[in-house]
């Protein structure tokens, strides 16, 4: 039987050393600020965001791309407003599944839903 270990934060389980642990920390968060607006790499960035950080990162990491492309642009190509646009990608959001899908297609993606494992 082996031992286990406890970390604080998944970039503690990763690093060799705390400062190798803040350092890739601190290097995911400036990738994270820096949203892309190519689909192939956005659908990447939102694909990390939500299995680092959980489904609640899906808007987080939706309204960065959004940032990314504009605003109005995307709201205007989703159909939606923009201030109701920004509200429902705010971090308390009640978004709605139609909603987000609109959105993703404003910016190129759409939603894709995968097993979690293969039988």
């Amino acid at each position: 039987m082996t031992d286990s270990q406890r970390f604080t934060s998944v970039w503690d389980a990763l690093g060799n050393s705390p400062e190798e642990s803040a350092n890739m920390k601190a290097r995911s968060a400036l990738r994270m600020a820096q949203a892309p607006t190519n689909p192939v790499d956005a659908a990447a960035y939102i694909e990390a965001a939500v299995e680092l950080d959980g489904p609640a990162a899906l808007l987080t990491a939706l309204q960065k791309v959004v940032d990314a492309h504009g605003l109005a642009e995307v709201a205007r190509r989703a159909g939606v407003d923009e201030k109701t646009l920004r509200l429902d990608l705010s971090e308390n959001s009640n978004a709605t599944l139609n909603t987000v899908q609109k959105v993703l297609h404003a910016v190129g993606l759409r939603l894709s839903v995968l097993p979690t494992s293969t039988r």
